[in-house]
């Protein structure tokens, strides 16, 4: 029979951390609160509306159930072993759980629209700026700062970017 191992070197004593797990301020859940007034609609036919409100709570993280739970993957076949069998995440559940459209235009394709190319010099040039006056790199915070209920016209697009940078294409820099 075949038997899934954890992968070798893997030690469940080992300190693990999770850079990327995002964790709501209260800024964030108001500029959530304010946008969903106004742009409900986009983010519902867009399949991101779910994901959006979800961003607003905190979710406890068990590292001990994380650690009992990856000792239960199989690197050879992509799937959770079980005692009774195996499993594996789909990509229904993701829609299913996460609220995340698994269907559409792949997000890191270049624009082509060219009210897209307007908006989107608008933001580098939002991204310059901050960093010129704050002579540093700009993170998500500093973004946020700058345009949460600033009336650009482009806030909703920098309430997209942090919303991404943070919850969806996380990092552990912070940086956008």
């Amino acid at each position: 029979a075949f038997v899934c191992r954890p992968p070798e070197g893997f030690d469940p004593t080992a300190k693990i951390s999770f850079p990327g797990w995002g964790t709501p301020s209260l800024n964030w859940i108001e500029w959530v609160n304010v946008m969903a007034e106004s742009h409900a609609t986009v983010w519902k036919k867009s399949g991101v509306y779910d994901a959006i409100l979800a961003s607003r709570y905190q979710i406890k993280r068990h590292d001990d159930l994380i650690v009992s739970l990856v000792e239960k993957w199989c690197i050879e076949t992509n799937t959770f072993v079980f005692p009774w069998g195996e499993a594996t995440l789909t990509l229904e559940d993701m829609i299913v759980l996460g609220g995340l459209s698994v269907t559409g235009n792949n997000a890191l394709a270049p624009v082509k629209r060219e009210g897209m190319k307007e908006v989107e010099e608008k933001m580098k040039e939002a991204k310059r700026y901050i960093e010129v006056s704050l002579e540093k790199k700009c993170c998500v915070s500093m973004w946020m700062k700058e345009m949460m209920n600033s009336g650009n016209e482009i806030e909703h697009e920098a309430f997209m970017v942090s919303w991404l940078s943070r919850f969806v294409f996380t990092n552990s820099g912070d940086v956008l």
